[in-house]
This record gives structure tokens, C-alpha cells and sequence, in this order.
């Protein structure tokens, strides 16, 4: 599951590792994102426990369906060009990081 956790006050990159590696990011409003996939609920108590014990404040926590793998993003992309006319010249290839 993918999750967004807001944090009050500018969290240091450095603490990303020791937060599963979840991004980091600065907002405006001087609060911090931790925002990433978070594999089980176990995991996501030790995220909760670290953020207390370095006296964090929680200010929301969000979920959102995972992203979906490659694989599916070609399926779909695969059966909307052969919905198009155009697509019967068209061949389709996947770049991957």
C-alpha cells in the first residue's frame, strides 16, 4: 500500500534510510512528506513508533491504491492503441529504468 505522511516542521533528509526509505519532501507550509510504499502494517507501527520517538508531530496519514506495475500500464496502453485506427502501424516498447 502506498501511504503520505505528514509531519510538522522539516524532517532532515538524513532520516530517510531509518525511515524505510520513504521520500522525504519539504513543504512550504513548513511541514515535511514522508510519502513511499509501506509493505505491511507491521512496518508502518515502526514508522509511527521512530516518528514519537524522535517527538514528531503527526498531522495526517493517507493511503492510496499502489501504483500499477509496467506490465499493466503496457496491457492498457497495448489495448487502447488497438481500439485507434492509427494503431495497426504501430509497435509498442517498453523503456525501463
Amino acid at each position: 500500500m502506498r501511504y503520505v505522511i505528514r509531519v510538522k516542521g522539516h524532517l532532515d533528509p538524513f532520516w530517510q534510510e531509518w525511515f524505510e526509505h520513504l521520500s522525504i519532501t519539504h513543504e512550504r507550509d513548513g511541514t515535511t512528506l514522508l510519502s513511499g510504499q509501506i509493505r505491511d502494517q507491521a512496518v508502518l507501527y515502526g514508522i509511527l513508533i521512530k516518528m514519537r520517538d524522535l517527538g514528531l508531530t503527526l498531522l495526517e496519514l493517507s493511503t492510496s491504491a499502489p501504483i500499477k506495475p509496467p506490465e499493466e500500464w503496457a496491457a492498457l496502453l497495448t489495448a487502447a492503441l488497438h481500439r485507434c485506427s492509427c494503431a495497426d502501424d504501430m509497435e509498442l516498447f517498453l523503456i525501463e529504468d
